[in-house]
């Protein structure tokens, strides 16, 4: 009888040691550029912020990293925020408000690139390429879609979130770009032939304006796993230049980047289309 009193115990603490010598664990997904892709689960975009300039001879530095990023990656979104004197033709008030509030102690330099809004892309760019495209990948956890139409200069603008997990506190910012815009570089590089200035030289992704607050716009709607939401934007776009709009010379050259910005500022995800594009989410299937 002695016996048979201890068994339920020592039952007990066999199961209580091999629960203890058990460790679960997560399998976190893999978010290296080159990973496999998983069902559900969206391409991974990489932004570049390149603070620039007509004027800028050492801003050639970042224009041909890029150029050569696009030839090794096609999940590159680049952005040309032009600036640093009165004189530049596409300098706007986004300019300013970023810099300031990014770069403050250095809002006079020229070039600055920055991957994905917060990480500086080291100099010189073009050695360093690999920086940018190991901020891509097949497994991000929302995806973007973007439509939009331009009617009489009427600009309308639909950006779809879904999500593959939940995020909070993430805010979207909406770019409006204006491509092949021809205007002479200064260049003081060997890149482009060694020319200086580089004539005719053709100016891309030049952002233009913003259709959200350009630090980015809270999204109230719920963003929990299995969410979509639509964000709606219309604007006129103005044919007489006014500094503090959105002044494009041809609006067929417009282009639309939005991008999702967590409580860090840093960039989720992004995703860049053209003025008439209709696009799918670019989910895993």
């Amino acid at each position: 009888m002695k016996i048979f009193k201890f068994i339920p115990f020592y039952i007990i603490f066999i199961l209580f040691l091999s629960c203890s010598d058990t460790i679960i664990k997560e399998d976190p997904t893999d978010t290296t550029p080159d990973a496999p892709a998983i069902s559900g689960k969206f391409k991974k975009r990489v932004l570049i912020e390149d603070y620039t300039g007509t004027w800028c001879g050492f801003c050639t530095r970042v224009s041909f990293a890029i150029d050569e990023l696009k030839l090794i990656t096609d999940k590159a979104v680049p952005v040309s925020i032009y600036g640093g004197r009165p004189t530049e033709p596409w300098l706007t008030p986004n300019t300013v408000a970023l810099k300031t509030y990014f770069f403050p102690s250095t809002i006079n330099n020229y070039p600055e690139a920055r991957l994905n809004r917060t990480i500086p892309w080291a100099s010189p760019q073009p050695l360093n390429l690999a920086d940018a495209k190991n901020l891509t990948g097949n497994n991000c956890g929302l995806g973007l879609a973007i439509n939009s139409s331009i009617i009489n200069r009427n600009l309308s603008v639909d950006v779809k979130i879904k999500f593959a997990q939940t995020y909070t506190n993430i805010r979207l910012v909406v770019y409006v770009v204006e491509n092949n815009l021809i205007r002479d570089q200064t260049n003081y590089y060997s890149y482009f032939g060694g020319q200086n200035p580089i004539l005719n030289y053709v100016h891309n992704h030049v952002v233009k304006g913003s259709l959200t607050n350009v630090l980015g716009s809270p999204i109230s709607e719920s963003t929990l796993y299995g969410q979509i939401v639509t964000k709606s934007f219309t604007k006129i776009v103005p044919s007489v230049y006014n500094f503090n709009d959105i002044n494009i010379s041809n609006t067929a050259e417009i282009g639309l980047v939005a991008f999702i910005i967590d409580e860090n500022n840093t960039v989720v995800n992004v995703r860049y289309a053209k003025i008439n594009e209709s696009q799918s989410f670019e989910e895993n299937l």
